[in-house]
């Protein structure tokens, strides 16, 4: 059996998502990293990172009615009810689409990676819609993606990254929208560079849209906190001028990579990644992880406990280092929103002091 089926029948991806972690040598048989068009047989061991696997699944397919108020997503810290929590089944499914928390209706699960596979590729003429992020710009982002059965993709700083996403797919799903922690968005195909015009634009129609609702923009943001969890972000640029203020910078990124934080303003870290090296660590279970990034970027993160992300990258144009702080918390009312704004400001002066900035 070719080794792509065997993956997909062990539950593990869809026949073309095993290709990828084949021909990024993720796969080992025997112990020897695999090649493409590999076969394998039952007596083989197979090891997919650091699972080795069992062997061939019986492939089994759910269908279940999600009721409103249950959110399509297994690992939302904001989402009260889990489709998966409610299932609960005792092997690994993965969900065919998604229905937004709002909506009720009828959604497959199955840990047959083939049937998900012609059920979701664009080639096969189901509409697929995504959005596109970077890797510092707020994950409320990918929590409303996740709850609306939207794609997301984390791409490097930089509208080129998110024009090479819509390019890669292109003919193939529906661009909504991507942006990054600059101005400007862009919210059409036919600019494939940061559009401010556009933006304009789409930033009145959410205005008047939100006036039909009787809503502010701001208000219309305050019910999005309400829903989606509160977040808050903030960029601290440190300035180091010089050969001096470079070498410093570059001792700072060293540090940092060389020896990384456990633990910031109070919560543990969960994941820290060096993009640089395209590898991080999973605290949690303390198992190396490969980013999966076209290419490499002087770029460090770190996730937290309490949801909390901390990125940091030098300047590409200007001799400073660069801290995207953002701090994460539930609020179940708008009145709640000015104690948890105070709480946030709070939370990144202790993050600064754990930075040592």
């Amino acid at each position: 059996m070719r080794l792509n089926k065997y993956l997909t029948q062990c539950g593990v991806c869809s026949r073309r998502d095993a290709d990828k972690l084949i021909e990024q040598g993720k796969v080992l048989v025997n112990g020897q990293v695999a090649g493409m068009g590999q076969q394998v047989e039952e007596t083989d061991t197979v090891q997919v990172g650091k699972k080795i696997l069992q062997g061939k699944q019986t492939q089994k397919v759910l269908a279940f009615y999600k009721p409103v108020g249950v959110t399509c997503t297994e690992r939302d810290p904001h989402a009260e009810k889990k489709i998966m929590d409610m299932i609960r089944y005792p092997e690994r499914l993965t969900y065919a689409g998604r229905l937004d928390k709002d909506s009720e209706g009828l959604i497959l699960l199955t840990n047959d990676g083939d049937l998900i596979n012609a059920m979701m590729r664009g080639a096969n003429r189901h509409e697929k819609e995504y959005i596109v992020k970077t890797i510092v710009t707020t994950e409320t982002i990918k929590t409303i993606a996740e709850r609306n059965g939207v794609e997301m993709y984390d791409v490097y700083t930089g509208f080129k990254w998110i024009a090479n996403v819509m390019r890669e797919n292109e003919g193939k799903k529906n661009y909504i929208g991507g942006g990054e922690e600059s101005y400007g968005f862009l919210c059409e195909d036919f600019v494939r560079d940061k559009d401010a015009v556009s933006a304009c634009v789409i930033l009145a129609e959410i205005a008047a849209w939100a006036k039909d609702q009787g809503l502010s923009l701001y208000q219309l943001l305050q019910k999005i906190y309400v829903e989606y969890g509160f977040s808050k972000e903030k960029g601290i640029s440190v300035v180091k001028k010089g050969k001096s203020g470079a070498e410093e910078i570059e001792a700072m990124m060293k540090k940092f990579r060389e020896n990384p934080l456990t633990e910031i303003a109070g919560s543990k870290v969960t994941y820290f990644y060096d993009y640089s090296t395209l590898k991080g660590k999973d605290y949690a279970e303390n198992e190396t992880v490969t980013l999966d990034m076209p290419t490499t970027s002087n770029v460090l993160q770190y996730f937290t406990e309490d949801n909390t992300k901390v990125s940091i990258r030098p300047s590409g144009t200007e001799p400073k280092i660069k801290f995207y702080c953002e701090v994460h918390s539930k609020v179940k009312s708008i009145d709640e929103l000015p104690e948890a704004e105070k709480a946030a400001e709070e939370k990144i002066n202790q993050i600064k002091a754990s930075l040592g900035i």
